[in-house]
């Protein structure tokens, strides 16, 4: 099936490879490395091409967020746990924290369809998703890319070295979330030693 996969791909090349992209982006970004080592597709053309698809992708889940806002969570949100005020806080956590959860949620595999999905329901600004959306796919699809240019493609490598990439982003995003929580404590503690010193 996969051999037969490829075939269609090579000879139909581009036009496959833009729905395929705006599906499923990582594995076939590995499978377009692979097959652009071997001079089957051009490089860049295919990074293009998929960098426009994931962007396409991630355009149709904002807008089933924004769709789920209204006519989704008055309704049934209750049913998950989706409550309104529920929403509201999701709210609050883009208006503070939008440009970081976009980017990294974006380079977090397993987090970034939920992500996507929430931007459209908080009406997060579309022309700002998608800048954002676009910093985070361009190194992202180009370092998949790149693992399939220099280890090559097969069905299960593909699937572990995304296992092993969501694993990576996923402790990367841990400790940056861990940084960032020290350095606001330090600056709210020596904010507090500060004003106490001013005051005696």
């Amino acid at each position: 099936m996969l051999t037969a996969f490829i075939a269609w791909l090579l000879t139909y090349r581009y036009l496959v490879l833009f729905p395929i992209a705006v599906i499923e982006g990582p594995i076939i970004a590995i499978i377009s490395g692979s097959l652009a080592a071997n001079g089957q597709l051009n490089f860049l053309a295919a990074y293009f091409v998929i960098v426009t698809g994931d962007l396409m992708g991630d355009s149709f889940y904002y807008l089933l967020g924004r769709w789920g806002r209204t006519h989704v969570v008055p309704r049934l949100g209750k049913y998950v746990g989706l409550t309104e005020s529920r929403a509201r806080q999701v709210d609050m956590h883009y208006e503070r924290h939008a440009g970081k959860t976009l980017f990294f949620g974006k380079l977090a595999f397993s987090l970034e369809v939920p992500m996507i999905i929430s931007a459209g329901m908080v009406r997060y600004p579309y022309v700002r998703f998608i800048v954002f959306m676009t910093l985070a796919a361009l190194p992202k699809t180009l370092g998949l890319m790149l693992l399939g240019y220099f280890f090559g493609f097969s069905f299960e490598s593909a699937r572990h070295d995304l296992a092993y990439a969501t694993h990576i982003s996923l402790v990367a995003l841990l400790v940056l979330a861990c940084v960032i929580v020290v350095v606001r404590v330090s600056r709210r503690q020596l904010a507090v030693r500060t004003s106490k010193s001013h005051k005696d």
